[in-house]
């Protein structure tokens, strides 16, 4: 019989890694943007993604890494111009 505490907590280390990487993930995002707009460049999105040691595990897909943090959060995201 599978213990529903161990289940539980698994998911929630689960839980605890994606929105570990969707933390650090925004807030490379962030400092690459902070930088950029110090130096007077325009803001490139992927600049951050280029020297990630995580781009194996996410391939780009930073909208999909950062999901747990923007689902709850109050600030929506548009991406459509």
């Amino acid at each position: 019989m599978e213990c529903p505490n161990c289940k539980e907590k698994s998911l929630r280390n689960m839980e605890s890694k994606e929105e570990q990487q969707a933390l650090d993930c925004m807030t490379r995002h962030i400092r690459a943007f902070l930088l950029q707009s110090s130096e007077g460049r325009k803001a490139d999105y992927g600049e951050p993604c280029e020297n990630c040691e995580k781009i194996k595990e996410c391939n780009f897909d930073w909208l999909s890494i950062m999901d747990p943090l923007l689902e709850r959060s109050k600030v929506k995201i548009n991406m459509v111009i």
